[in-house]
């Protein structure tokens, strides 16, 4: 899946309420390849996801 269309299914999902995607707590954990990795959201960097149940 090309990773604009996994960014816009995350999106989703979290405007759906079923997941959260979450900034991480401690700036000095954010490696080039998190940050790469991070989808922006409401103008602030999400790093991992929480699936709600």
């Amino acid at each position: 899946m090309p990773r604009q269309q996994l960014d816009q299914a995350l999106v989703a999902l979290d405007r759906q309420a079923k997941i959260v995607l979450m900034p991480l707590d401690d700036p000095s954990t954010i490696t080039p390849e998190r940050e790469a990795a991070a989808i922006t959201l409401s103008g602030a960097k999400r790093h991992f996801l929480r699936i709600r149940s």
